[in-house]
């Protein structure tokens, strides 16, 4: 990708079409209408960005409302959904998290499947067990007339 933007002019009044677009990143100022459009993808025009008259700039109380330092709409760009991009998962801190998770389980029991098969694929695995120890006999229980 290079680092050029081109910069074209468009003598008729009204916004652009994308196909009057020759690459992404291309800025077309429409003469007549002091604006300017930006081609940001293959599909998407961003503008128009109006030039309040002949030679005037464009007008930061208009442009950059929250007094950023960046154009409005650029607040969002590092943002999905409004979630700051800070806060994404990324590949790395999801593999983190599973490896912790697995932490150093024996390869036959690091999937929950594995697990499940282990426990006898009980839900009830807890209930199972309590009722399974309570059936046995304590240290006090008298087998065949002898002490246990």
């Amino acid at each position: 990708m290079s680092n050029i933007i081109r910069l074209r002019t468009k003598t008729t009044t009204g916004a652009p079409v994308l196909t009057d677009f020759q690459a992404t990143r291309e800025i077309i100022f429409v003469a007549p209408d002091n604006a300017f459009y930006i081609k940001k993808d293959v599909s998407t025009i961003v503008g128009p960005f109006v030039v309040a008259g002949a030679g005037a700039d464009m007008q930061k109380s208009v442009y950059d409302t929250n007094n950023n330092g960046k154009v409005d709409n650029a607040d969002n760009a590092d943002k999905l959904g409004g979630i700051a991009a800070a806060s994404y998962a990324t590949t790395a801190s999801v593999t983190a998290a599973i490896n912790a998770l697995v932490n150093s389980a024996p390869g036959a029991l690091d999937t929950l499947n594995e697990l499940a098969a282990a426990l006898g694929n009980d839900p009830n695995f807890a209930s199972t067990i309590t009722a399974s120890l309570a059936s046995k006999l304590d240290g006090n229980s008298t087998i065949d007339g002898g002490t246990f």
